[in-house]
């Protein structure tokens, strides 16, 4: 739940079953890639702050851009935008 909250927030447009499906390790057909990799972002980002906790290890500032750097998709590290061009590849299946 607090995935999807977090990406409906920044505009994600996967409703909650897709992006439980994602989470499963499905492709939504006919979505955009940029919306599936910040769902898998946020799951590891999530996983990540658990697994500190956890082990009872402090958070550190470096921990802090490792959580935002899992929130940040290859497609926004590269500054660039391919959502239109991944039909090209027939990456999504249903």
């Amino acid at each position: 739940m607090n995935i999807y909250n977090s990406n409906v927030i920044e505009g994600n447009t996967l409703v909650f079953q897709e992006t439980a499906l994602v989470l499963d390790g499905i492709t939504i057909a006919k979505k955009l890639l940029r919306d599936r990799l910040k769902v898998v972002g946020y799951r590891d980002a999530f996983l990540y702050v658990q697994n500190l906790v956890r082990n009872n290890i402090p958070f550190s500032e470096s921990d802090a851009y490792y959580r935002d750097g899992c929130t940040i998709t290859l497609i926004e590290r590269l500054g660039k935008d391919i959502d239109e061009h991944i039909s090209l590849f027939n990456l999504t299946v249903q």
